[in-house]
């Protein structure tokens, strides 16, 4: 769980789960990670959410969408609990949509 508070306009609020999509080999260099928001799944629709069916592995409550144009670093301070582990596949999903929403052409 990431708490995303102080929010500004239209960006995601409140504690929320979120996947954390950086490597862990970074964690040494600042104590940040690299964050996809989770949110309620009533959002989808848009390419850019990503479906997350809640599992025993993953710790969900309820359907939810990676949203993956919150993306945002965030503090080792801002995370409370961690409740589970994503698939390969879901991560997968999550990194070529960030690829596509930056615009990344190899």
């Amino acid at each position: 769980m990431v708490d995303f508070e102080p929010q500004k306009g239209a960006e995601i609020k409140k504690e929320r789960p979120a996947i954390v999509i950086n490597s862990d080999a970074l964690g040494r260099y600042l104590p940040i990670k690299i964050v996809v928001p989770l949110t309620d799944a009533g959002k989808k629709g848009s390419f850019w959410h990503i479906p997350v069916s809640p599992d025993k592995k993953n710790g969900l409550k309820k359907e939810s969408v990676a949203d993956c144009f919150q993306i945002r670093c965030a503090s080792y301070e801002r995370f409370s609990r961690k409740i589970g582990e994503i698939s390969p596949d879901i991560l997968r999903q999550i990194t070529v949509t960030v690829a596509v929403l930056i615009d990344y052409q190899p």
